[in-house]
């Protein structure tokens, strides 16, 4: 059975001013389920990082963050680290093997000895990288079980004060 909200409205004044209070709460409503949806996809991201074990220098981890944009009634959650998208999209095969000192440095970190850093970088180089996504599992988690569930409640919310 489908729930609702009933609003008993008596006249054209109690109508504008319901309108104007729609109006004028309704973006908030949304902007603010965005929010919270941002919210929880960053903390989910996070999450992922861990259970990928990417989370070495905790860099990606710790930079994670979000931006609203409530005019467009838009959230972006991101991370400025630089190996952010390599991480999440995986990297092709490619000529130069990535800098040694990062890969001795990364070694150092994870008790590997340092000699088989050039291996490591040549095969890196002849074969890339592969993906292990963070963003996206934790978008689409939250987009599929939660957003719209979440956007009603914030709306319906909003709502029965008008039928208060």
């Amino acid at each position: 059975m489908a729930q609702g909200v009933t609003v008993k409205i008596t006249g054209a004044a109690e109508l504008k001013k319901n309108i104007q209070y729609l109006r004028e709460h309704f973006p908030d409503w949304l902007n603010a389920a965005n929010e919270a949806s941002a919210i929880e996809i960053r903390n989910q991201a996070q999450s992922n990082l861990r259970a990928i074990d990417a989370y070495d220098t905790h860099e990606l981890h710790d930079t994670m963050a979000y931006a609203m944009f409530p005019n467009r009634f838009a959230a972006v959650v991101y991370s400025p680290a630089k190996q952010a998208p390599y991480i999440e999209l995986g990297t092709a095969p490619n000529r130069r093997p990535p800098p040694i000192d990062k890969i001795k440095a990364w070694c150092g970190r994870k008790g590997i000895p340092e000699s088989v850093a050039f291996v490591i970088a040549r095969n890196i180089a002849e074969r890339g990288t592969p993906e292990r996504p963070f963003l996206f599992p934790a978008y689409w988690s939250v987009m599929m079980h939660g957003h719209v569930a979440r956007i009603k409640a914030y709306v319906g919310a909003g709502l029965r004060k008008i039928a208060a």
